[in-house]
């Protein structure tokens, strides 16, 4: 009688340990799917700031081409200008 005694103790005491061993468990279970979202969530936001400087740095580039395209342009005029300042120089020369 003794032995069944010792051995239902014993089960009770193992099953007790199962309990809070599996109870332990469970909470690392919850805190790792709490760092899993937040590693997620982190990842989305990364992502998302990663389109916004692509999204920048094509703006600027767009906004690059046409200031380079503005100074061809302007360095056109003032070309065409420099060229009629000298025609009207020579012509103010002869006529004068």
């Amino acid at each position: 009688m003794d032995n069944a005694s010792a051995a239902v103790t014993e089960a009770t005491d193992l099953s007790e340990k199962s309990g809070e061993a599996l109870k332990a468990i469970v909470e690392l279970v919850g805190g790792t799917t709490r760092q899993v979202s937040s590693i997620a969530a982190a990842a989305e936001q990364q992502s998302a700031s990663s389109e916004e400087i692509m999204t920048s740095v094509s703006k600027v580039s767009t906004i690059s081409d046409q200031t380079a395209d503005g100074m061809r342009e302007s360095t056109s005029a003032i070309k065409g200008l420099t060229d009629l300042a000298q025609r009207l120089e020579a012509l103010a020369a002869k006529a004068g």
